[in-house]
């Protein structure tokens, strides 16, 4: 309640901003009084406080357009201002490529941070995503919509990338099963699931050709247990090829579970000549799009 005095034909007065809350409804009415103390009251009249909108965002990044390997990616965006002061969410939506309307999104989250990493998401993979923004009564317009591509990438390294035997008789054989000597020891550094395949590039023996008993391989399971899938794998010694055979299935990517160890098995054939020996083994890893 306030009281003022005037003597002109007209009166303004501003409400100050403290004393009003958004979405209320504020009613008022004047009352004259003259110097005879006669009193004149209006009617009452009312008007609504609307609460004004939040600013919108700018996407930042991933960039429109852009493409990268990293499957959880960290979304960010501007943040917004309220003229209001009211506390702001924002809600974030990521869509596939063939969801432009945004109907059922992979990704439909609220947050007051204007950064997001997302969960992981699929290889050579399409997206769209929007924000948002909302102060509790109403949402901003919505920002524009961008999109990103996330790219398979094969990484294969070998953390042992030799295998040395000790000299051997004729009629001998030895083995890396049982880590002496070590084995080929293989890393997946991509961001998906592969499968090894391995070959030799010429035989080991002199009288022996590819493929041949005398040159053996075999998946095993590194400190890393449960990296690959053991039923689409050669677990058993399988003869050495100059064909590329399928010898490790669905290599797994994550830190924690990506890698495997080749095993060599060798018997010196009976009648081949004294002296070293050298082969080069070939590991390669192709992508599948199949999952453990």
């Amino acid at each position: 309640n306030r009281t003022t005095s005037n003597t002109s034909s007209e009166y303004n007065y501003t409400i100050p901003k403290s004393n009003l809350q958004n979405q209320e409804n504020v009613s008022y009415y004047i009352t004259a009084n003259d110097s005879s103390n006669n009193l004149a009251q209006s009617t009452i009249r009312s008007f609504f406080v609307e609460n004004r909108a939040p600013g919108n965002v700018t996407l930042l990044t991933p960039a429109n357009a852009s493409s990268d390997t990293d499957r959880t990616p960290t979304l960010d965006w501007t943040d917004a201002t309220d003229l209001d002061s009211d506390t702001i969410t924002y809600k974030l939506e990521v869509a596939r490529s063939t969801d432009s309307l945004f109907a059922t999104p992979v990704i439909n989250v609220t947050t007051s941070s204007s950064t997001y990493t997302t969960t992981q998401l699929d290889v050579d993979s399409t997206y769209f995503w929007r924000v948002i923004v909302n102060d509790s009564y109403v949402n901003s317009n919505t920002s524009a919509t961008f999109r990103f591509t996330i790219d398979s990438q094969v990484v294969v390294s070998l953390v042992n990338n030799s295998v040395t035997f000790p000299s051997l008789n004729n009629e001998q054989t030895d083995h890396t099963a049982d880590d002496n000597p070590q084995p080929f020891y293989i890393q997946n550094d991509g961001n998906a699931f592969i499968n090894i395949t391995t070959s030799a590039t010429a035989a080991l023996w002199q009288t022996q050709s590819l493929p041949s008993t005398y040159f053996q391989f075999a998946a095993n399971d590194s400190n890393e247990t449960g990296s690959f899938n053991r039923g689409q794998s050669k677990l058993n010694w399988t003869d050495m090829n100059s064909i590329a055979n399928s010898t490790v299935g669905l290599l797994n990517w994550t830190d924690t579970n990506d890698s495997a160890e080749i095993e060599i098995k060798i018997q010196v054939p009976i009648d081949e000549p004294a002296g070293a020996r050298t082969a080069t083994v070939n590991l390669l890893g192709e992508l599948t799009s199949s999952t453990l």
